[in-house]
């Protein structure tokens, strides 16, 4: 019981380190994708993000050569982050093919269904099981 409720507080204080921002929920549950040394630039993309869920009427577009991780941090971080804290009712992956935004959307499925951070700190989100049909 007393494991439990250390887990459960280990859960409470992660996620309330990640709620201060999205760069802190990127390198929470997201370390893997997410350099712990981002350049200048994407904090500076990262904090744009914020601002668009801050200010609702706002509109962003992001250019940048390819590799730099656009895709990381505004269709990974920034989708998965609006799903765990419900800033966004309705997300909209576009890409340059549907194939490509397909892309997209499978890692944002597989990262809510196998990434056991996610799913330990956010139950209240339905996930489907590891070896559901995706």
């Amino acid at each position: 019981m007393k494991t439990k409720k250390i887990s459960t507080r280990i859960s409470q204080l992660r996620r309330a380190e990640a709620s201060k921002s999205l760069l802190a929920f990127a390198k929470v549950y997201l370390s893997r994708h997410i350099s712990s040394m981002p350049a200048p630039a994407h904090k500076e993309i990262f904090e744009l993000l914020e601002n668009v869920w801050r200010q609702r009427a706002r509109k962003l577009a992001v250019g940048a050569r390819r590799t730099f991780g656009k895709s990381t941090i505004i269709t990974l971080a920034y989708v998965i982050f609006a799903i765990c804290f419900m800033r966004e009712r309705f997300v909209v992956i576009i890409s340059e093919t549907a194939s490509q935004a397909e892309g997209f959307l499978e890692i944002v499925k597989k990262e809510l269904v196998e990434n056991e951070l996610l799913r330990e700190d956010f139950p209240e989100l339905t996930f489907y099981k590891p070896d559901a049909n995706l």
